[in-house]
């Protein structure tokens, strides 16, 4: 189990609010994973690595438009809390589906 800098809530509270995200935002996403660790300042974080479906992905392309990404990151952040929670910064990561890296262990 994670060490919470700030622990207002616990790893197993932390993953079912992922997953009430993920539920959320399907189905333009597949899936979100995520690391603790620090960031380039020394800060706690919490690195989220979402997953799109490939007609996401392709919307947001063709449309270049940050719209998803938004979407994703506000429903995230508003599901999680991981400031408010515990203490960790948030970062984010968006692959496609059909990107060959986001079927790597470090992605799935």
């Amino acid at each position: 189990m994670a060490t919470f800098p700030k622990s207002i809530g616990t790893e197993e509270q932390l993953a079912e609010a992922v997953d009430r995200a993920v539920q959320r935002l399907s189905p333009d996403v597949i899936r979100i994973r995520y690391n603790f660790g620090t960031d380039t300042t020394g800060d706690d974080a919490i690195f989220f690595r979402v997953v799109l479906s490939a007609d996401a992905a392709e919307r947001l392309r063709r449309l270049m438009s940050r719209e998803i990404g938004r979407r994703v990151e506000e429903v995230v952040l508003e599901e999680t809390r991981p400031f408010d929670n515990w203490g960790l910064f948030p970062y984010f990561s968006v692959r496609s589906e059909l990107e060959p890296l986001s079927n790597d262990p470090g992605w799935a």
